[in-house]
């Protein structure tokens, strides 16, 4: 049973979807691209995933996944993002700043509302991708 919560921040839908995803035989198919974007003068490093039989004319739904505070984007979040590609997202997972490959002054500290401003820069960074369909 998946259950779906949205709520709009700054121009910006951000769905959360809570479940749990069964792993699926076609999850390895996946072209992954590395990006960066800017959040509040630090630059966040991410990995973007698209199908592996995506076609440039498309336009697909995206979904941005994080893990737990404490985690990198190579961990959880790659699992959930393998297995969200697999069923037809665009997919986004980064490391918060001050996190993994990211930027930050202050490494590997908590900071719950820096975590959401970057989850946010995420999101915008989404809109601006031709690959999404952002209506």
């Amino acid at each position: 049973m998946w259950k779906l919560l949205t709520t709009k921040l700054t121009k910006t839908l951000v769905i959360i979807v809570l479940g749990t995803l069964t792993h699926t035989s076609h999850a390895e198919g996946f072209m992954k691209k590395k990006v960066s974007f800017d959040s509040n003068n630090d630059t966040i490093v991410g990995n973007l995933f698209l199908p592996e039989n995506y076609d440039p004319r498309q336009k697909l739904p995206a979904v941005i996944i994080t893990g737990a505070w404490t985690t990198v984007k190579e961990q959880m979040p790659t699992n959930y993002a393998k297995e969200m590609t697999a069923r037809g997202f665009t997919t986004l997972v980064f490391d918060f700043r001050g996190w993994g490959e990211s930027s930050g002054t202050i490494k590997y500290y908590e900071d719950p509302h820096s975590k959401t401003q970057d989850i946010i820069s995420a999101a915008n960074f989404l809109l601006t991708q031709n690959v999404i369909d952002n209506k």
